[in-house]
């Protein structure tokens, strides 16, 4: 009889030559929406939740205790699509992507006319730039992951480099004074792409929590990201597997917090991606809670 694995790598479900998870994300429940929507993407929470369709330019919005409704996004400009969303203490913050290669993606800024049943406006552009990166946006990969956390935001590309054997993705800090400070978020695999983020202020330290997903890659990362100089590298302080509960078929793009327990464990709501390829089936929205995880100082 063989050698019996070790617990932990039962526990953590890994792949073989792929780091594995700190714990198990745990299924509390889920649902299937139902709608007309082709490709979901991002996830932010203000009294319900909201979601952006990628390609169709619209909201979705669920409020507490009322249906589910789709509100269309005028004023993109032509060519790209809508990737991730963030509520700040300024409105509804949009990441995008656009096609070919660029030197720079856009968050928009939207507002809804009147009382907020009719279409949400773009009223403001704010440009991403890949220079101080060294790097390139690259066809339908730009800005997947958004939050936001008091006059923060905080935006994460899906394009990444490598060094020495890590692979980095780069996120822009914009500040309340305007300015905006680079940094390189840390993945765990050697594979995954960035695909959704959430923070929340912890003292001067900003904590992001992540989605970092491939094929046979579906975790969650959390980042703490302390004041700090341009380019600095932030690697994650701990991770959760989500593939057990969610499946490898399923592609997670969205994310956000809804609990906190006294214990530290932290609940999260996460949203799929319904369109690959030709390919349209159900958008699940799943809640996890992901235990505490014991980091060393």
């Amino acid at each position: 009889m063989p050698p019996a694995l070790p617990l932990l790598a039962l526990i953590c479900c890994a792949r073989a030559g792929e780091p594995a998870a700190d714990a198990l994300a745990v299924a509390l429940g889920e649902e299937e929406l139902d709608g007309d929507w082709r490709g979901v993407s991002g996830l932010a929470v203000a009294d319900g939740w909201i979601a952006v369709e990628e390609r169709g330019h619209r909201l979705l919005i669920r409020e507490f205790q009322r249906e589910l409704r789709v509100v269309p996004v005028q004023g993109v400009p032509a060519g790209l699509d809508l990737e991730a969303v963030a509520v700040g203490t300024d409105g509804v913050w949009l990441g995008t992507e656009g096609l070919g290669e660029r030197d720079q993606d856009l968050l928009l800024r939207v507002v809804p006319e009147g009382a907020g049943e009719g279409a949400a406006h773009v009223v403001e552009e704010r440009a991403l730039a890949y220079t101080p990166f060294g790097l390139r946006g690259e066809h339908n990969r730009g800005v997947e992951g958004l939050c936001a956390a008091g006059e923060l935001l905080l935006a994460g590309a899906e394009v990444s480099r490598e060094v020495d054997g890590q692979r980095q993705a780069p996120a822009w800090l914009l500040q309340a004074d305007g300015s905006v400070r680079p940094l390189w978020l840390g993945l765990r695999s050697r594979k995954g792409k960035l695909a959704a983020l959430d923070c929340r202020q912890d003292g001067a330290d900003l904590l992001a929590w992540g989605v970092e997903r491939h094929y046979g890659v579906r975790h969650i990362l959390r980042w703490r990201i302390p004041p700090g100089p341009a380019l600095a590298v932030v690697l994650p302080e701990a991770s959760w597997d989500l593939e057990p509960a969610l499946g490898d078929t399923a592609n997670p793009e969205g994310l956000a917090l809804v609990g906190l327990d006294p214990d530290g464990a932290v609940e999260v709501l996460v949203i799929t991606d319904n369109e690959s390829g030709p390919q349209v089936g159900p958008t699940r929205l799943a809640r996890f809670r992901l235990a505490p995880v014991a980091v060393p100082r």
